[in-house]
């Protein structure tokens, strides 16, 4: 997985300078630490297996309170993998979460709709399951990939409806990929609009999630890769871009596109890495 551009070493200390007492981690060392910060420190150390991360993390998660359904997810990701059960939602607040806004006279946006078939993903429990699917997609048999202008809408969107077992047909998929390339820029990234505009970690990492999803992969997979490489810093983390500054969010985004472009299979299984991003 990109072992020339990720130094584990390197990474490691990246993210002990950004631990703090509490057990959970900061954009900075001055700064407090978030559910966010947290949460990708946690995902780095796990998929490079970098062990002593987790010591009081779970501590400092239990004190974080939201009812957000992407916050929610992120609790519900660590407590299955891991094992920080007393970070699993209670199911009210899940089923809470999942029902709000939905309604017959407003649907639900793309982003909101990825991560609460992201969720479903990896509820284990069957009654649990069939109850928060039914407040999830209530209203939502059309699907919601529609005419999106942003690539992060239409990423969101095509990965919600595949997730929901909508766009399956492969002619839609493929049609879907095809709009989804289109926002690759000459220097291998991707960005947020069709129209020129800069590449960002981010947009990378969900349009190669997306393109993995529908079986696909970028059409300048080199130059995608070698554009994280230039978004590494000195210190070994990943700036959005090659000129900002490293954070865990971003160093998160450029080991999953390194993964998910290392897997000459992953466009074509259903695996479970593509479940688990």
């Amino acid at each position: 997985m990109g072992k020339d551009i990720i130094d584990r070493t390197s990474i490691r200390r990246f993210l002990l300078a950004r631990r703090q007492k509490d057990g959970g981690f900061s954009f900075a060392h001055e700064a407090p630490a978030t559910l966010e910060d947290t949460y990708f420190a946690l995902r780095i150390a796990h998929e490079l297996e970098i062990s002593g991360m987790e010591d009081h993390a779970e501590d400092f998660l239990r004190s974080v309170k939201t009812r957000q359904v992407k916050q929610l997810y992120r609790l519900a990701h660590l407590a299955r993998t891991h094992r920080m059960h007393t970070l699993w939602p209670e199911p009210e607040t899940l089923t809470m979460a999942l029902s709000r806004d939905l309604s017959r006279k407003k649907r639900i946006g793309p982003q909101t709709a990825y991560y609460r078939a992201k969720i479903l993903s990896i509820v284990e429990d069957p009654a649990l399951k069939r109850s928060l699917r039914k407040q999830s997609f209530k209203n939502q048999d059309a699907g919601i990939a529609g005419e999106e202008d942003l690539l992060s809408d239409l990423c969101y969107a095509a990965i919600a409806d595949r997730r929901q077992g909508i766009l399956d047909d492969g002619m839609a998929m493929a049609s879907m990929a095809r709009r989804i390339k289109r926002f690759q820029g000459h220097d291998g990234g991707f960005s947020f609009t069709e129209k020129g505009a800069p590449s960002f970690l981010e947009e990378t990492c969900l349009a190669v999630e997306a393109l993995v999803e529908l079986g696909q992969r970028p059409e300048k997979e080199q130059a995608c890769i070698r554009f994280v490489e230039r978004c590494r810093a000195k210190n070994g983390g990943f700036g959005r871009q090659s000129t900002t500054v490293p954070t865990l969010e971003s160093t998160y985004h450029a080991i999953r596109i390194l993964k998910w472009l290392s897997d000459k299979e992953g466009a074509t299984k259903g695996s479970e890495e593509r479940r688990a991003g």
